[in-house]
């Protein structure tokens, strides 16, 4: 399928759902003019090549281990970077994380304020253009960033949140200060509920290193028969968790609410 044909001409909520952290203003202008071009850029340079059938992020796998994909590979990252920006945020989101994630969190950093200090301490070193992530890597919750022409996905890293620290994402309404843009979209918009089923799988169904194997053998063509890796199915346990979240979810915003 052509990864245009897998566009979303709409965001899940309204371009001024984000207010007032982010500006309707900012929003269309980021939706319209940055990621629906990404895709369509994307869609144009695969028509017609045998990359025309994968995922949008299996593309981004393969191409990121193949130089003549340069461009290919920084387009589809795009792409596939602003899906998750826009799903780690929602209206009403933000406060202290909660459930798993929150667990994990403090485990790793010690306390949320913490975990919030390192993420706009990441935010302000990245020089020009650039992503945070929050993601899950080798048992532990990870702050990390990525400039220009690089993916988490190429670096052994699962994206559980992602934020765009590209100044068209938040100029319009911080000027130069991403800090506390960073911080702003942590506190007040971030979806927690996505980041933790994000996490559950991350945790659970190990297929996942496995298929990244699969598809960066596929760009090297040491597999090239292999093009739909199976997933595997849910675990008991795994079900059992992704009910809970929504327990943890109400508990967590009664807590702020008190």
């Amino acid at each position: 399928m052509n990864p245009i044909d897998t566009f979303c001409s709409s965001l899940r909520y309204d371009f001024g759902a984000l207010e007032p952290v982010l500006s309707r203003e900012s929003v269309q202008y980021h939706f319209i003019q940055h990621h629906r071009r990404c895709y369509e850029r994307t869609a144009a340079l695969v028509k017609g090549t045998e990359l025309h059938s994968l995922p949008l992020d299996s593309l981004v796998r393969v191409t990121g281990r193949r130089p003549e994909c340069k461009q290919l590979f920084m387009l589809a990252a795009e792409a596939w970077n602003h899906d998750l920006y826009w799903n780690s945020l929602r209206p009403g989101g933000g406060g202290v994380a909660w459930g798993p994630i929150g667990t994990e969190i403090e485990r790793c950093f010690g306390t949320f304020a913490a975990f919030l200090r390192e993420a706009k301490l990441r935010a302000g070193a990245v020089l020009g253009s650039g992503w945070l992530w929050v993601t899950w890597q080798g048992g532990r919750v990870e702050i990390a960033t990525t400039g220009k022409g690089e993916s988490p996905l190429l670096q052994g890293h699962v994206p559980l949140l992602a934020f765009d620290l590209w100044e068209h994402a938040y100029y319009l309404d911080y000027y130069c200060a991403r800090s506390a843009y960073v911080s702003a979209c942590l506190t007040r918009l971030a979806d927690w509920e996505s980041a933790n089923e994000r996490l559950l799988e991350a945790k659970t169904q190990r297929f996942e290193a496995r298929q990244a194997l699969a598809w960066l053998a596929w760009g090297a063509k040491a597999l090239p028969e292999i093009r739909n890796p199976p997933r595997e199915m849910l675990s008991a346990e795994h079900y059992k968790q992704l009910l809970g979240i929504h327990a943890s979810r109400e508990e967590g915003r009664r807590n702020l609410e008190r």
